[in-house]
């Protein structure tokens, strides 16, 4: 069989788009995953792609087909990175209920926390990103990206790459939705921290007695960590629910 340079030249466009995507796909992305383990997935999900990938009729000129690398990359960080915005999400849930309940002054005790587990913050956001992995594998997570790499080259062939207002208003709107998705998931512990915080300031007023200081901190991490235990099954349904849309958020990221 021979492989005529357009063929190279489309399997290597290939490959550089199912990289970006695995390079920072969750699970895959972390330090843990060998580069080499991923260099192979990303060849072996290249070769299975490849045959229904239509061909073009001649090679690419150098520059047209440099240009056409580099727009693979961006589709493939920018599909990846869609697959990565519910654990950023979840990450940034933990960080406002870290901050709020005081649960976050644990780095302050042992800076080395965050090694333990290859996720940077708080012992809450580590709780948080151990979870949404679980939850990850639960769905099916793996299978969906791959589906979602597959759906790319279907709405995006590679060699093609159009950025249009209306796709960067979506790619914004998806962006925002990470937010909104840490704040709702972080409502419950919140809400609690908010109630405390304004309870402890009547007390103050009407009682200054009471050490207000010393009773505040221990009264917040102990109310935060019962409401988040209370939470927990809520929050996973709801993580659940976010994690099955990964493909239409991959979609939506590379679709102009």
């Amino acid at each position: 069989m021979t492989i005529s340079v357009a063929d190279a030249q489309l399997f290597f466009l290939m490959l550089v788009r199912v990289l970006a995507i695995t390079m920072v796909t969750p699970v895959l992305s972390t330090r843990r995953y060998p580069a080499q383990a991923k260099i192979g997935l990303a060849l072996f999900l290249t070769w299975i792609l490849f045959p229904v990938q239509p061909r073009p009729d001649q090679p690419w000129e150098v520059l047209s087909y440099c240009l056409a690398v580099s727009q693979e990359l961006v589709t493939g960080l920018l599909a990846g990175f869609a697959s990565l915005a519910t654990f950023a999400g979840l990450q940034m849930a933990g960080t406002y209920i870290g901050f709020q309940s005081g649960i976050r002054m644990a780095n302050m005790l042992n800076p080395r926390l965050s090694d333990i587990v290859q996720v940077q913050g708080s012992a809450l956001e580590q709780l948080y990103a151990m979870v949404v992995v679980l939850l990850f594998f639960l769905v099916g997570g793996m299978h969906l990206v791959i589906l979602g790499i597959q759906q790319t080259f279907q709405i995006v062939p590679a060699g093609q790459f159009a950025l249009s207002p209306l796709a960067f208003d979506r790619r914004l709107v998806l962006g925002s939705m990470m937010f909104n998705s840490a704040l709702f998931i972080a409502m419950p512990v919140l809400a609690t921290q908010l109630l405390v915080s304004v309870a402890l300031a009547i007390i103050s007023r009407v009682v200054p007695q009471v050490p207000v200081i010393f009773v505040g901190g221990p009264l917040k991490i102990g109310l935060g960590i019962i409401t988040l235990m209370l939470a927990l099954p809520w929050m996973a349904g709801f993580i659940v629910q976010k994690l099955s849309r990964v493909i239409d958020d991959m979609l939506i990221f590379v679709a102009s």
